[in-house]
């Protein structure tokens, strides 16, 4: 396990925002081949609610992107397992929070510690640096493809196109006897677009991009992830049969990715 100082300053401090010397660390699992033996390295980056290496390799498959060459980093999302601040009922509470301005700033906290790491891999000589991500690292890595044009790909799986969605679906606007949503949707809209990867044109050649849909997936419904493959100018994509926890794990898609990248790198 590596470790690195993350030197994040909010944009804008509130009260909301969570002090806590936890998440001023950045640990991250290296998996590393012998010097000269890897293909360049994958950033593989965890859902919410998870943030243990031990499991986020698992899911991520680690051992399939290592045993097809590359070095793989498992870095460690703001307020997410040891991150978390001390309070913390499960990993991510402090991330996902209903408070707009804190929620904004652990996404550009994310945004900021990936890109760190990123960029420690490129000083050290790694070689092309590439992404992918599940659900909440989905979302991550395609904000980043919009705003990075160093990445050697780019891979979100299962990920929203906006977090701005979200609440309304939990709202339902009224149905199954909770509350409407007490925000219009477009000014929730015009709350998350600052991180949305919509908002951002693809930096990264469009050949450089592969997207993961879940056509069952019930948390990230198939128009979050068609909405993104529009706005990338319709690159590469995959869809698998099933639902939010069900993309990874499967040969199928991994073969997908490893056909795709053969083309590119």
């Amino acid at each position: 396990m590596r470790e690195l100082e993350t030197a994040y300053v909010p944009w804008h401090a509130s009260d909301s925002w969570p002090c806590c010397p936890e998440n001023a660390r950045l640990p991250f699992e290296h998996w590393m081949h012998r010097p000269g033996a890897s293909r360049g390295v994958v950033i593989a980056l965890h859902g919410f609610t998870m943030g243990r290496p031990w499991i986020d390799a698992e899911v991520l498959m680690a051992a399939q992107w290592f045993a097809l060459g590359f070095d793989v980093v498992l870095p460690i999302l703001p307020f997410h397992g040891p991150r978390a601040p001390s309070w913390a009922r499960y990993s991510g509470e402090a991330f996902g929070s209903w408070d707009v301005g804190r929620l904004n700033e652990s996404v550009r906290q994310a945004v900021h510690d990936v890109d760190l790491v990123r960029r420690w891999l490129v000083a050290g000589g790694s070689g092309p640096v590439g992404l992918v991500g599940l659900s909440l690292g989905g979302y991550l890595t395609a904000l980043l493809a919009g705003l990075c044009s160093g990445l050697a790909f780019a891979i979100p799986v299962a990920a929203p196109s906006s977090l701005a969605w979200l609440p309304q679906r939990l709202f339902g606007f009224g149905r199954l006897g909770l509350p409407r949503l007490p925000v219009a949707a477009p000014v929730l809209d015009a709350a998350y677009r600052v991180h949305s990867p919509l908002t951002y044109p693809l930096a990264i050649p469009r050949r450089r991009a592969f997207i993961v849909g879940g056509l069952g997936d019930g948390v990230v419904p198939p128009a979050q992830v068609h909405a993104l493959w529009r706005h990338w100018g319709e690159p590469e994509i995959h869809w698998f049969s099933g639902g939010h926890t069900m993309p990874f794990g499967r040969a199928r898609i991994m073969a997908r990715i490893e056909a795709h990248l053969q083309t590119i790198l």
